[in-house]
């Protein structure tokens, strides 16, 4: 029989062959494989035993294959511990920072493994600090948004940073001018708001056409305690003029002035004029009594000294300094006196003389001298005037007469109760009354006709009383008298967006460290920012740029910042808030769309795994490749150090070699430990190398020969010791908060916990990928010379990545582009997702140094990206026989949705999602149609999304397969069942 013909036979072709050829060569046998005779057992048994033949024979390539590999040595590649973070507190009120040493070990759980050792793996200094607030500032668009405030939330909201549009921009410029007097206005026309700038013309200008400009502008006033806007305002001669539709009235003798966007603006001074109307007196008193507006006796019919009239005008008897004028008309009335005139005493004669005849003589009673008096706080007092005919009513003139009298509203003026009123009063008060004590005799007694009011400003008004700037945030009082004036401020020395990260105590000690855990980031630039901290330097609080080491490149990853502390961090008020500051300044223009999830102080770096303790060998000269054996597997990291005591200390320097020196009390050595380093092969080694080759993953290390590898004397016993650390690989990516305790307690810390899940730990190596990893070696040959070499090479570069596609001309969007060359990674599992790739880019890329063709460039024509992960959500509606059935029915058409979408269990074979790989409606639909309560289907339908920025965007199933370089993702669902 052919070979080939018997290579692929299987047992049951085997038996029918053998029946065929017994009814030529065994006639006697009946062949019945239900009842056999001893024939047809006999040849039961050879097909048995040669069906097993076969099955050998087909393995022995792969044995002989397997042999071959075994030759290359493929050294499974060991576990990998998980990596993460771990936050301190220190109890209430701790006053001094306290020291956690590199190596630490803390406690985990996990499902797995009750007990996990975590180790730190840098050194930590816990502040008794706390990030009380985090503002970021971006003057570009005038924005400043306050994302944490410890008072409201204990928990931090994930934020775009830096990014437009801000979600609340809290940033105002709003300059609030108060003028106690001169804006106490009820009936004014308008008010100018002048502007002296002597130094700078230009400036000027420029300030004049800033405050009037409507797009950039607002001026308002307080009515129903709201502020609203000034009908009108416009750019004058010197200033603005500010002016409603009716006459300005105003609540609180206050305006403000509210900019958008805002940039520095100063001048000399401000001054504040109102534009009087013709103004009415408030209240209007003789003596006791209260008088009407007009048309009314101003000292009655009959007046005597020390009578007055008072007149009261809030809005006129404020303007201190003010020229103020009182026009009024009267007329003069004569009015008999109250007495009886007496009869004529005429002594009646025959004959008269003319002095017989004498009648009484009636007189005029008339004002002389009056005098316009003001109260002052304490008394009234003489009003100095300008233009003030003090007797105005010494006249017999019969026309009506209008008067002005002209003063400056004094400076000491108060406001007093005459009458049933509260307000600012004038009065005027007759001096003296001729023929004030005559029985006989009229009255001349002025009535007023109307009485006018009216006051103006010298030099273009006064000063304000107070100024208020209200900008980032805070409250400033401006000193109206200050040179120069600043009516804005600037950003100061920043020009460029910055994160501001205020703490409740100061920063002191070393190494102080931030955890930023970070998201989404789509800028992939470098060197963005600088760190600054406000210090306290001549009593002055400076922004000092400060040193650090960024684990965040540049915030594209999560990470720690590490920094020293300064004794002389500042405690300063900003924004509203009193604190001591860091911020983080960009250095260079443009938006950066970072997701930062939160920020932790006092958090270090932590890795899983447990320093074991040292294993001492020995080792002598003469012991040609031996091999020593370690405790544990799958080994973290380890190090060989050789007690070379014999071997002269300056030839150990001459190969710059690390080493420790043991001396004994006496200052005699002891030993002298010499780190030996570790090679991937002794062909790497001559006979003076001091390095051995290391199998981490089997816990074993292989020293040389004297010709390859250098061997020690061997006269010291336990020569050689191994330090070394172990991991349980996957079992450490824990969940966050699972770390919980110290292996020992630390004095005065609190607490202890991860705030985000460990990730990177795996298994060792499978031995079937090694072999695959090892077979592909002979392929490429360490280099890449076709999409085949470069999805090997990148999968040997991490235990991490689950699957690559290299796809040539192509570019990041999956478009065809003649010359670029894209490889598509996806990550083994979602964790690894945003932050993680970067890590594993750069892996990636250190991998290929030296592989790639010299005509490919990073970035530029040679492109390693994540896929783009389709959403995938679906929208299902069924019906169900009976509402009993409602829950473990929608429950199982979930389980199926999600059992089918998943990206790493998924997909038809239950073995995840292909780059490329598109879904299949009908496919999901005969899985659902299996679920026996579900009686039918009215509805199945795939929608897909993509992540477009900050949001996901919708995008039509059918066009999927312009995407190579897709890989689907579970969505959200919704489910509907009647």
């Amino acid at each position: 029989m052919n070979y080939f013909d018997l290579k692929n036979m299987t047992r049951t072709q085997l038996i029918e062959t053998l029946k065929t050829l017994s009814k030529s060569y065994t006639p006697e046998w009946h062949f019945d494989v239900e009842n056999p005779d001893l024939g047809t057992a006999l040849a039961l048994i050879y097909a048995d035993m040669m069906t097993d033949t076969i099955k050998k024979a087909h393995q022995m390539p792969d044995k002989h294959y397997i042999d071959f590999l075994n030759l290359l040595d493929p050294v499974q590649k060991p576990s990998k511990g998980a990596k993460g973070y771990v936050t301190f507190s220190l109890s209430e009120g701790t006053k001094e920072g306290v020291s956690v040493p590199l190596g630490k070990q803390l406690i985990g759980e996990s499902d797995a493994e009750e007990n996990l050792i975590f180790e730190t793996m840098d050194d930590l200094m816990i502040v008794p600090s706390k990030l009380e607030n985090i503002i970021v500032v971006n003057p570009e668009t005038d924005e400043i948004t306050h994302h944490f405030n410890h008072l409201k939330s204990e928990d931090m909201a994930p934020l775009y940073l830096l990014d437009t549009p801000a979600p609340q921009n809290l940033q105002t410029h709003e300059l609030v001018i108060r003028q106690d007097n001169a804006l106490t206005l009820n009936h004014a026309h308008g008010i100018e708001i002048h502007i002296e700038d002597v130094q700078n013309k230009l400036r000027k200008a420029y300030t004049l056409s800033q405050l009037s400009d409507p797009e950039k502008v607002a001026w308002l006033y307080l009515k129903d305690q709201n502020w609203v806007p000034f009908d009108h305002y416009k750019q004058i001669e010197s200033g603005i003029l500010l002016k409603n539709n009716l006459l300005i009235e105003l609540e609180t003798p206050e305006i403000k002035l509210k900019m958008k966007r805002a940039t520095e603006m100063i001048c000399d001074e401000i001054k504040i004029n109102p534009i009087s109307d013709v103004l009415k007196p408030d209240a209007l008193y003789y003596n006791e009594m209260e008088l009407p507006e007009k048309d009314f006796m101003m000292f009655g019919t009959q007046f005597f000294a020390y009578d007055a009239l008072y007149i009261s005008s809030e809005e006129l008897l404020t303007k201190k300094g003010s020229l103020i004028t009182l026009s009024f008309e009267y007329i003069l009335e004569r009015h008999k006196t109250p007495f009886d005139v007496p009869p004529p005493n005429i002594k009646w004669k025959n004959v008269l003389k003319k002095s017989d005849l004498k009648e009484p003589v009636i007189k005029e009673i008339f004002i002389s001298d009056i005098v316009l008096e003001y109260w002052n706080g304490v008394g009234w007092s003489k009003l100095e005037t300008e233009t003030f005919n003090r007797k105005m009513f010494a006249t017999d003139d019969n026309e009506p007469i209008v008067q002005k009298i002209i003063f400056r509203c004094p400076d000491d003026l108060m406001s007093t109760t005459v009458g049933a009123y509260e307000n600012y009063w004038i009065r005027l008060k007759i001096i003296k009354v001729e023929n004030a004590y005559t029985t006989l005799g009229d009255y001349i007694a002025p009535k007023l006709r109307w009485l006018k009011l009216h006051y103006v400003y010298d030099e273009h008004g006064v000063l304000p009383s107070a100024l208020k700037r209200y900008e980032f945030l805070t409250d400033q009082e401006i000193d109206p008298k200050s040179r120069p004036l600043r009516l804005f401020s600037d950003y100061g020395a920043l020009n460029a967006k910055a994160l501001y990260l205020q703490f409740d105590a100061p920063l002191i000690g070393a190494p102080i460290k931030l955890l930023f855990d970070v998201g989404t980031v789509t800028d992939l630039k470098s060197n963005r920012f600088k760190w600054q901290m406000l210090k306290r330097i001549a009593n002055k609080a400076k922004w000092v740029d400060i040193d650090i080491i960024d684990d965040t490149n540049s915030l594209h990853e999560t990470g720690v910042v590490t920094f020293i502390g300064d004794e002389n961090h500042a405690r300063s008020d900003l924004f509203g808030h009193r604190g001591y500051w860091l911020r983080l300044v960009q250095t260079e223009a443009g938006t950066l769309p970072v997701l930062l999830n939160a920020i932790y102080l006092n958090s270090v770096n932590v890795t899983q795994k447990e320093t074991k303790q040292s294993q001492y060998f020995s080792l002598r000269h003469h012991e040609y490749h031996k091999e020593m054996v370690l405790n544990h597997e799958n080994l973290e990291s380890l190090e060989v150090w050789v007690n070379e005591l014999n071997v002269d200390m300056e030839e150990i320097k001459k190969a710059n070699c690390d080493y420790r020196q043991v001396l004994s009390v006496d200052g005699t050595p002891e030993a002298l430990w010499v780190k030996w380093d570790a090679y991937e092969s002794f062909s790497e080694m001559n006979a003076t190398t001091r390095g051995y080759v290391a199998n981490a993953f089997a816990g074993r290390i292989h020293f040389g020969d004297s010709v390859h590898g250098f061997l020690p004397d061997g006269i010291n016993e336990n020569n050689i010791r191994v330090d070394y650390e172990v991991n349980l690989g996957e079992y450490g990516n824990v969940a966050a908060y699972e770390i919980k305790r110290l292996a020992q307690t630390i004095s005065n810390v609190n607490t202890v916990f991860n705030p985000i899940p460990f990730q990177g730990g795996h298994a060792p190596e499978s031995r079937k990928r090694a072999l695959n990893r090892i077979s592909e070696t002979i392929h490429h040959r360490g280099r890449a010379r076709s999409t085949r070499d470069f999805d090997a090479l990148i999968l040997s570069a991490d235990y991490d990545i689950k699957e690559v596609l290299t796809l040539s001309n192509t570019d990041t969007f999956g478009r065809f582009s003649l010359g670029k060359v894209t490889s598509i990674v996806l990550p083994k599992s979602e964790t690894y997702m945003q932050d993680y790739f970067r890590t594993l880019k750069a892996k990636i890329k250190n991998h290929l140094n030296g592989k790639l063709p010299c005509t490919l460039k990073y970035d530029y024509n040679y492109f390693i990206i994540e896929p783009l992960y389709i959403i995938i959500d679906v929208q299902f509606k069924g019906k169900i026989a009976d509402v009993t059935d409602y829950l473990g029915t929608y429950n199982a058409v979930e389980k199926a949705i999600n059992r089918y979408l998943d990206t790493y269990k998924g997909n038809k074979n239950g073995e995840g999602w292909h780059i490329g790989d598109l879904p299949d409606e009908q496919y999901l639909l005969s899985q659902i149609q299996r679920i026996d309560t579900l009686k039918d289907i009215n509805l199945l339908v795939l929608n897909a999304k993509v992540q477009d920025g900050y949001q996901l965007k919708e995008i039509s199933i059918n066009v999927l397969n312009q995407f190579p370089h897709l890989v689907i993702k579970n969505g959200n669902h919704a489910i509907s069942l009647k």
